[in-house]
């Protein structure tokens, strides 16, 4: 996993192939995570570099995050993907689309140059991924995997939801596609007369996956891809007339489920926009600034490729999921447990010292002798000590039981 700055650096280790650690087959998943994978709008114009300077990046990484060096250096276009070493590496990609961070410093900048686009504070979506991937380039002729997340470029990292699917996808081998493919608009919502007529309507759709399987395993609740209208990835749509249906391919899920997932749970909304200057609506001034057409949730399978519809209060849609299963085994995610301290041998009573009473037989002199010797009597003496002496003591008389202390130790 890569996130960040290090995504271009991890581009740069596969496509110049450092060490080989692309040829050799030791890079087998590679998931950017908000990366500078195409460079950075900011760093890209020499009057907005000072932007950066709350990273406290040195010179040359800003350099390198230039779109002009990375078309150079890398490939060109910067944005596409396209080197045969990707083909045997499973990719992905998490794009956060919430511009909220530094007061939304970098949406007004990129606004004033007429350049406004999804951003996450710091990173532009457009690139954060491959806006292309080449056919050389694809892991069994499928592009790079693709998760969005509402957040900005700094708290993605507290997004458990986040966290269980960058596990998921480093550890699963099924990949899941839910592509929204048609939607039918029953009441417009948009003021449509002789004198007053706004139509086209402004319609976009929002829509959110959940992982039952995630909730049940480890109580994330949060969806697992998000994609708004409050961060400007929503797609929008025009429709002219109350009961138009229209075609098009909008993908609301494409990335790995965990092996025992058997549906993913999609909650999907529709607005008639007014006003919103990320699409381009002005009009009105006044709030509400959207009409809300309706929401549905539905449960869709892992298991099987289908095809869904939905109804909501004003519209209604198509879903086709299609399924991928990888030609790798699944690896195991440890299941969380509670801290446990470090093994320890304990033997009740203890073997190795303690006070016993052994009786012998026939050694009453022994001691007496070695004590009117002044000889010292050890109390580390052992069996065998005593037996040994005992060869060159006088024994007293057989038969006669005496007492003997001595403290048992281990050598």
């Amino acid at each position: 996993m890569s996130a960040s700055f290090g995504s271009l650096i991890v581009r740069w280790l596969i496509e110049k192939d450092v060490e080989g650690l692309a040829s050799q087959g030791k890079i087998a998943r590679w998931l950017s995570l908000e990366g500078v994978l195409a460079g950075n709008w900011a760093a890209s114009r020499d009057d907005l570099v000072d932007y950066l300077d709350f990273l406290h990046l040195v010179p040359i990484d800003v350099a390198h995050m230039n779109y002009s060096w990375v078309g150079a250096q890398l490939h060109s276009p910067r944005t596409e993907a396209d080197h045969p070493l990707y083909a045997g590496i499973l990719m992905g990609d998490f794009v956060s689309t919430d511009d909220g961070y530094n007061n939304r410093a970098l949406s007004a900048l990129m606004t004033s140059y007429g350049e406004w686009q999804v951003n996450d504070g710091l990173q532009a979506a457009a690139d954060a991924r491959f806006q292309s991937v080449t056919a050389r380039s694809r892991l069994m002729g499928l592009p790079p995997t693709l998760s969005w997340f509402h957040d900005d470029h700094f708290r993605l990292k507290d997004d458990r939801a986040a966290w269980a699917q960058a596990a998921t996808f480093i550890t699963a081998r099924r990949r899941v596609t839910v592509t929204l493919t048609s939607a039918k608009v029953t009441s417009l919502h948009e003021a449509q007369s002789w004198y007053w007529d706004w139509r086209p309507a402004e319609v976009v759709f929002e829509s959110r996956i959940y992982s039952p399987a995630m909730e049940a395993r480890w109580a994330i609740r949060d969806p697992v891809c998000t994609i708004e209208k409050g961060g400007g990835e929503a797609p929008l749509r025009h429709y002219n007339a109350d009961g138009e249906t229209q075609t098009f391919n909008h993908v609301i899920f494409d990335d790995m489920v965990l092996g025992n997932e058997s549906t993913l749970r999609l909650v999907l909304h529709a607005y008639e926009l007014d006003y919103d200057a990320r699409y381009g609506v002005f009009e009105t001034t006044q709030t509400p600034y959207d009409d809300d057409l309706g929401g549905s949730a539905i449960s869709v399978s892992t298991l099987q490729p289908g095809t869904y519809t939905f109804q909501a209060a004003s519209w209604s849609g198509s879903i086709t999921v299609t399924i991928q299963d990888y030609p790798f085994a699944a690896v195991g995610v440890v299941e969380p447990s509670v801290p446990r301290r470090a093994a320890t041998l304990t033997i009740s009573p203890n073997p190795s010292v303690g006070g016993v009473r052994i009786r012998l037989e026939g050694v009453c002199e022994l001691r007496e002798r070695r004590v009117a010797r002044d000889d010292p009597v050890h109390e580390h003496d052992d069996l065998a000590d005593i037996s040994r002496r005992r060869s060159s003591a006088q024994l007293g008389e057989p038969g006669k039981d005496v007492d003997h202390d001595v403290t048992r130790r281990s050598s």
